[in-house]
């Protein structure tokens, strides 16, 4: 797809290989619950338990079973070698084999579950019939069929991120020196003047120059994305978004872990050889209940901070600045806009605009 579509320059190798990175995290995780499986079943003292697992290590599903550990442990442990994580075909071919080792998991899990419990007379072999087959290709059919479909109709990559990457490359070898001063006051504002400029770099470098200056105090900028010289040159303050988000992290976190705890002592739940409150477990309900009430808090705190869902924009904001032009607006009154829009005029804007 990446060849197919041209986005060489948008998907570098550096991506692929940090993804690499990613995958090889998560499989020494896997590899790590592959391992305690058969010990939590030997040390339990579960007869049964412990003859389910030899079965499905030594039985008719024991080609799949250690299929398992050549598709979705080995074969990416080779993501180490830093030849193999940024060689395209060679992680493409990884990602296959990893995608049928993970069909292969589950065709496991709900096969050797159903052939062999823990009543003998149930014990039987499973077959597909072809309504399930039917129904599996069907699934198939129908995630690749919207997948290139959404692939030629809609962007295959978000373009805050082309926006970011080309806002970037305008920025190579260009540094922010922030002036000294005080804190330079970033709100909405309503009257004043208003400059549009083409491209990032025009912008910061007029916005130096103003600071530089120092007859004006109240500015604000506007970009489609994030400029980090921008909050350097402004002096901005941290955003506050990062302390709810954190404090959503922790309260997930807790309640995750109240939530496990709490329902195995009214319950007294004892499986295998795990105590009833059994922490290491316990880490994935804290982990999803970290990101879950993280991600709200977050969501909560950057509606609020950065007022979205507004109805009505301010005056000094122009609709191109989502798209691909960068602003810069000086809060004055209006004796002191002549003067602010020849400060701006002289940083080589597109255009400049008397906002009343």
């Amino acid at each position: 797809m990446r060849r197919l579509l041209h986005l060489e320059k948008v998907l570098a190798v550096r991506q692929f290989e940090s993804l690499a990175l990613t995958m090889l995290v998560t499989t020494s995780i896997l590899a790590y619950t592959y391992l305690l499986e058969p010990f939590f079943a030997w040390y339990s003292g579960d007869k049964f338990e412990w003859q389910y697992t030899l079965w499905r290590m030594g039985g008719w599903p024991a080609a799949a079973h250690w299929l398992l550990w050549v598709l979705n442990i080995l074969v990416p442990l080779t993501i180490i070698f830093k030849k193999v994580r940024t060689n395209l075909k060679a992680l493409f071919a990884i990602s296959l084999l990893v995608n049928v080792g993970m069909w292969l998991e589950r065709v496991e899990l709900i096969v050797t579950a159903e052939a062999h419990d823990f009543m003998p007379h149930n014990w039987g072999l499973y077959w597909p019939r072809w309504p399930e087959v039917a129904i599996t290709l069907g699934g198939f059919c129908f995630f690749l069929w919207w997948f290139f479909g959404f692939s030629r109709t809609v962007p295959t990559v978000a373009m805050s991120d082309v926006k970011e990457e080309l806002a970037q490359e305008q920025l190579k070898g260009w540094k922010a020196t922030p002036p000294k001063g005080d804190v330079v006051e970033k709100t909405g504002f309503t009257a004043g003047v208003l400059a549009v400029y083409q491209s990032a770099r025009d912008m910061l470098s007029g916005l130096q120059a103003v600071r530089q200056e120092g007859r004006f105090g109240k500015l604000q900028t506007f970009s489609p994305v994030r400029l980090s010289q921008a909050e350097e040159l402004l002096n901005a303050k941290p955003s506050p978004v990062r302390h709810w988000t954190l404090l959503g992290a922790v309260l997930g976190l807790a309640g995750g872990f109240g939530l496990a705890i709490g329902s195995s002592q009214v319950n007294s739940l004892i499986a295998g050889a795990k105590h009833p409150v059994s922490i290491i477990p316990y880490c994935v309900l804290g982990f999803e209940g970290l990101i879950l009430l993280g991600s709200l808090f977050n969501l909560g705190a950057l509606l609020y901070y950065c007022r979205l869902g507004r109805m009505k924009l301010p005056p000094c904001y122009d609709r191109q600045f989502s798209k691909d032009r960068f602003g810069l607006f000086i809060a004055c009154q209006r004796a002191e806009q002549a003067d602010a829009a020849a400060a701006l005029s002289a940083t080589a804007p597109e255009s400049v605009h008397v906002i009343e």
